[in-house]
């Protein structure tokens, strides 16, 4: 849903860590107080896609910048059911580090990262962890270093069955989500054969390496063989009018300029709906100069943008839909 978040903000930089107002009151200093309000997401890798949901009934924490874990922490916030905290009365300028742990279905997620407030429209995001757990986490690329989604990635523990080749005596089997990432976490610590795989028409591609794991996650990338042909195509990220991204607009591509600024989509030659990040993708269609409309209803109003793109042999192009 379109937002507009307005509030009060201030400008002034200091080097003191979070604090409250009160707290430097007797200093007499910084007169003023400011607020940082943002929303905390998950960022699900638990089913191998890349999906951002708002996490409810959470309790961030503000801690000391160089605290080695959360027993002391100096404020908290409980997010509300749509994932958004408010911290208020914080000093102008200070540096305020945001934390939250959780541990689901056995992989521990995290979130830690410093701000300065004020900050408004903060997105906290609760990400696997690559360092308080052991795992794997590989980015399959191409031979032009693009990475392939929906690639298979194999883990095993025994070299003679990495050896042949197939993924059919591997102890975990992964596909790679649509940034061509892979994940696998809280896996025991040992050497693992990595094999990825991709499929393009009747040719399969593929690489091999090899992954100790020790005390946390190992993050590599992985390039196949031979450089997988480049999908022809465009992708939009639509954004509202405060530069947030747009889940479920409508994006609609016409090849008769006559048509795309009707009103509507009706009459597009392909239509398509943005996913959580405000993106939509459209692959294999043909090099050619696309009329482009994306459009999002609330209510009674309708939101849209128009754009003109042109897609070449062999490329994919990017752009951005702002609706107004």
């Amino acid at each position: 849903m379109l937002r507009i978040i307005i509030i009060a903000g201030c400008i002034f930089v200091s080097v003191l860590s979070c604090k409250k107002y009160n707290d430097l009151e007797s200093q007499n200093e910084f007169k003023d107080t400011c607020t940082i309000y943002g929303r905390l997401f998950l960022l699900d890798t638990l089913t191998q896609r890349t999906f951002y949901l708002p996490q409810a009934k959470k309790k961030i924490l503000i801690v000391p910048i160089d605290a080695t874990n959360e027993v002391n922490y100096l404020f908290s916030s409980t997010t509300d059911d749509n994932g958004y905290f408010t911290f208020k009365n914080l000093t102008k300028g200070s540096t305020c580090r945001l934390v939250y742990e959780e541990n689901i279905s056995g992989k521990l997620y995290r979130a830690d990262t410093t701000v300065v407030a004020p900050f408004t429209g903060f997105q906290l995001l609760l990400k696997p962890s690559l360092t308080r757990q052991t795992g794997i986490y590989v980015t399959v690329l191409n031979g032009i270093n693009e990475v392939v989604p929906k690639a298979t990635v194999c883990l095993f523990t025994n070299e003679q069955a990495f050896l042949s080749g197939k993924c059919d005596n591997s102890n975990y089997t992964m596909t790679a989500d649509a940034y061509g990432q892979a994940f696998q976490f809280g896996i025991s610590k040992g050497r693992y054969f990595v094999l990825a795989s991709a499929t393009i028409g009747n040719v399969t591609y593929s690489a091999k390496d090899t992954i100790d794991v020790s005390t946390k996650v190992e993050v590599v990338s992985i390039r196949l063989s031979t450089s997988p042909p480049v999908t022809t195509g465009l992708q939009y990220t639509v954004l509202d009018t405060d530069g947030f991204p747009v889940n479920d607009a409508r994006v609609c591509l016409y090849l008769n300029p006559a048509l795309y600024n009707n009103g509507n989509c009706q009459g597009s030659n392909y239509s398509d709906s943005t996913n959580s990040l405000g993106i939509v993708s459209f692959t294999g269609i043909e090099p050619q100069t696309y009329y482009s409309r994306g459009e999002f209803v609330v209510g009674n109003r309708t939101y849209s943008a128009v754009d003109t793109i042109t897609v070449v042999t062999g490329s994919f192009a990017k752009d951005t839909l702002r609706l107004q």
